[in-house]
C-alpha cells in the first residue's frame, strides 16, 4: 500500500458489472463496519461451490489496522504470489491520509500495490476442474481516487496462462475505498485451471484492492445433456 510508509483464452466474452454501496449519511463508523459484514455473509452465502480456497483473503490473520507484506516466490493460504514485487494482506480497518481502506465482504483483502512497491506483481492459483466444463470467474477490484493513491485500480486477468484482459475500476467513494464487481465465463481445458490476477496500476498509484474471488460452475440448461450422449 502507500501505506506507510496483469492469461486471449477461450474466446470469452468479458463482462462487467459494478455494484457499489454507500452507507446513509449521518451513520458513523460502526454503520459502515455493519455494512461490510453483511455484504461479506451475502456473498459467502451465495458462493455455496466456490473452488477457489481463501477467496476472500481472510488467511492469514492480520493484526487489526495493519498489513503484511508477501513477495514473489513465497505462498500464503491457497495462493502464490508471482510476477514482480510484494503483494499485502490488509486488514479492513487500515486507514490513512484521511481514507478508510475497508473491505469489500469480511475483515480483510489483498492490496496488489504492496507496501510502496507498486509492480506487476500478483497472485494464482490452481484448482480442480471438468474440461470442457463452464464456470463463471468473479471478484471485486477496490478502488480510491486520491493523492497518491492514482483514480482507477487495474488487475490483469489470466487463466492457463492467456490473458482474459484487464478489469478496470474507476469509482471510488468519498473518504472509503470503492469496489466494482467483475465476472467472466470461462470453460476449463483440463482436469485444472490456474488463476492469476497481476497489478497493472502505473506508478505512484498506491492502492490496488482484490476481494471475494469465486470460481462457480455454470449449471448445465434444463433439457440439455450433462455429457455426451
Amino acid at each position: 500500500m502507500r501505506l506507510d510508509s496483469r492469461i486471449p483464452a477461450l474466446g470469452l466474452t468479458f463482462a462487467l458489472a459494478i455494484s457499489l454501496a454507500m452507507p446513509r449519511a449521518g451513520h458513523g463508523d460502526d454503520s459502515l463496519r455493519k455494512l461490510t459484514d453483511i455484504l461479506g455473509a451475502l456473498g459467502k452465502a451465495g458462493q455455496a461451490g466456490n473452488l477457489i480456497t481463501n477467496g476472500g483473503f481472510e488467511q492469514p490473520v492480520v493484526a487489526r489496522g495493519r498489513y503484511l507484506s508477501v513477495p514473489v516466490g513465497q505462498a500464503f493460504d491457497g495462493w502464490e504470489v508471482v510476477g514482480t514485487g510484494i503483494v499485502s494482506p490488509i486488514s479492513g480497518d487500515y486507514a490513512q491520509s484521511g481514507i478508510r481502506f475497508l473491505a469489500h465482504g469480511g475483515q480483510q483483502w489483498l492490496d496488489m500495490t504492496g507496501p510502496g512497491t507498486n509492480q506487476p506483481a500478483g497472485v494464482q492459483q490452481t484448482v480442480r476442474t471438468q474440461p470442457g466444463a463452464n464456470y463463471e470467474l468473479a471478484f471485486w477490484v477496490g478502488n480510491v481516487a486520491a493523492a497518491g493513491f492514482g483514480t482507477s485500480s487495474t488487475i490483469e486477468v489470466f487463466v492457463d496462462g492467456q490473458s482474459l484482459g484487464t478489469a478496470r475500476n474507476d469509482r471510488s467513494i468519498a473518504g472509503q475505498q470503492g469496489w466494482g464487481r467483475f465476472r467472466m465465463p470461462v470453460v476449463a481445458a483440463g482436469s485444472t485451471m490456474t488463476i492469476a490476477f497481476i497489478n497493472r496500476d502505473p506508478a505512484g498509484d498506491n492502492s490496488n484492492g482484490l476481494d471475494d474471488v469465486s470460481l462457480l460452475p455454470v449449471p448445465t440448461a434444463a433439457g440439455a445433456p450433462a455429457g455426451p450422449e
